[in-house]
């Protein structure tokens, strides 16, 4: 399917403002955090999600559909997409990190999302978008993946095991390679699942945004039964 230079325009403009229904849902919590704790703490929630995650069973949940991504699908994509710098997996159902440190994940042999892992230290899926409006490669197309999927973090110990409760495909350290990508289903919803992280298990959960809320309900209820629940998701709505 092709994408109009315009609809890139727009995309560009969903990189940088879509936040999400689960944003939108956990902003009046971060409000109140940020009210009762100030501003600088507030955002160290996010910073030390992993700290406090690694030190902890779990599992714990965080949201980080604000975090920018973009897709490219297409003949030319893996062409375009090398030809600019940009690191591929050598196959499909892998990820690889980039040399910005952005996560570049293959899902097919031409379909890719590429992400922040959550530290916000790569600008790429931004400056994609506007290289590619501008060099308009041919048969490489955007595809809208920053307001099309919602992505929930699962981090701690026992994340393999709510995942195991929730989904047929064994995601746990021994049988999901660092390095997989799994397009399965959680909790009868589509999702597409990766590890990332070499120490506390840690997975990036991508599920269609219609059913953001519903997921997040269901992934919040599990873990809250396994003595875990939310870490990070009071980050705050600036973030």
């Amino acid at each position: 399917m092709s994408v109009t230079h315009a609809n890139a325009s727009d995309d560009r403009v969903q990189l940088q403002a879509r936040r999400g229904p689960l944003h939108e849902r956990l902003a009046p919590l971060a409000s109140v955090w940020q009210s009762r704790n100030g501003y600088q703490a507030c955002m160290r929630v996010h910073t030390d999600a992993h700290e406090h995650a690694a030190a902890s069973n779990g599992p714990w949940l965080r949201c980080l559909t604000h975090q920018p991504r973009i897709g490219f699908k297409g003949r030319g994509s893996s062409d375009w997409l090398h030809g600019v710098g940009v690191s591929l997996p050598a196959a499909p159902n892998r990820w690889c990190h980039d040399a910005s440190g952005a996560v570049v994940g293959r899902l097919g042999a031409q379909d890719f999302i590429i992400f922040d892992e959550g530290d916000g230290v790569t600008n790429l899926p931004h400056s994609l978008a506007e290289r590619w409006q501008s060099a308009a490669p041919r048969g490489c197309y955007i595809v809208p993946r920053q307001h099309s999927l919602a992505c929930i973090a699962l981090d701690g110990v026992r994340a393999p095991e709510l995942l195991a409760r929730l989904c047929a495909v064994d995601l746990a350290p021994a049988g999901f390679a660092e390095d997989a990508i799994a397009q399965t289903q959680v909790a009868l919803m589509s999702a597409v699942v990766l590890r990332l992280g070499d120490g506390a298990p840690s997975y990036r959960l991508f599920v269609d945004t219609s059913l953001a809320l519903y997921c997040w309900d269901v992934l919040h209820e599990v873990a809250e039964d396994m003595g875990g629940g939310v870490r990070g998701a009071l980050q705050g709505p600036h973030a």
